[in-house]
């Protein structure tokens, strides 16, 4: 494990992840060290990583860029590592394909220095494909912050906030980790939302398999799952838990073919695995449930709400 010389009060830490990302981990460090906001220190931490990401990272000449070198790999176990290791009083994520606007840190702790009772500052996200073209902006409106108990409302690199009393990442998930973390560390804290400004962009590099997106509904519903044991169930969403939840089981049926592996389950849950069973016993109920989400799921999900 090594590092540069630190900053000695950096205000801002932010935390990037390296596995493998020779061809944008530049870009991405630039974006950071080009803030016209300087009091920041940047931990670059490089978890398994076999190309030439450490070494490019190394000619970057800037003294707030701090190298660790990990010799296991994962973002969670990365991310970890970077929180124990944050100095600043604000953390900000950044995954080593993904860029930040300019003025982001600037107008995040500008706005927190002077609202203590605001645990966060929420940007706008932009996604772009591989053509350059904007495929999607993420928006979140200041009163829809609870939904989050039923899907991931931001971006990695969307929020800035206090590093006060963190609850680190579940380092064993592959997949919605973030969602887990920001569930544990902000559904009952005050976020500010400013959707007037474009804080930072996901660059949307890689192709989605089936068998990754098999990975990913199964997390979805287990994390939903971790979200309905732990949280009181907020009944003004009713409802929308309802179509939100019926919506994920059909989803993760469409992938196993069957309930029997669902870990963790309640009797809300089991009372809607029985309903659906119902409902797909129609042969016309089940074909077009299933062709919906088949259309889906062969489209470009990132253009999904």
């Amino acid at each position: 494990m090594e590092e540069n010389m630190k900053l000695k009060e950096p205000k801002v830490s932010i935390i990037i992840p390296v596995h493998n990302n020779e061809d944008t981990i530049v870009e991405t460090i630039n974006s950071c060290v080009n803030q016209n906001y300087k009091e920041i220190e940047i931990l670059v931490v490089i978890n398994g990583s076999n190309d030439a990401s450490e070494s490019l990272v190394r000619e970057i000449k800037d003294k707030r860029v701090n190298i660790y070198c990990l010799k296991y790999s994962g973002r969670s176990l990365a991310r970890n590592f970077g929180l124990k290791t944050a100095k600043g009083k604000y953390i900000q994520f950044l995954d080593s394909d993904d860029r930040l606007e300019k003025s982001k840190i600037k107008n995040a702790v500008h706005f927190l220095e002077n609202n203590p009772e605001s645990f966060g500052y929420f940007s706008s996200v932009e996604y772009i494909g591989r053509d350059g073209k904007k495929i999607k902006t993420v928006n979140v409106k200041q009163n829809k912050q609870r939904l989050i108990q039923f899907f991931n409302l931001y971006p990695i690199n969307s929020l800035i906030f206090r590093n006060n009393n963190i609850t680190l990442f579940e380092d064993s998930m592959e997949f919605n980790e973030d969602w887990l973390f920001w569930v544990e560390n902000v559904l009952n804290r005050r976020i500010y939302c400013n959707n007037n400004q474009i804080g930072g962009y996901v660059n949307i590099t890689g192709n989605n398999t089936m068998t990754q997106l098999d990975k990913m509904i199964e997390s979805q519903l287990y994390v939903r799952i971790m979200i309905i044991d732990k949280y009181k169930f907020d009944y003004r969403y009713f409802l929308r838990a309802i179509v939100y939840d019926s919506r994920l089981l059909r989803e993760y049926y469409y992938f196993k073919k069957s309930f029997k592996q669902v870990k963790g389950r309640s009797k809300y849950i089991d009372v809607l695995i029985s309903l659906l069973m119902l409902g797909f016993k129609i042969p016309t109920i089940r074909a077009r449930s299933l062709k919906r989400i088949n259309d889906k799921f062969n489209s470009n999900i990132y253009t999904e709400k």
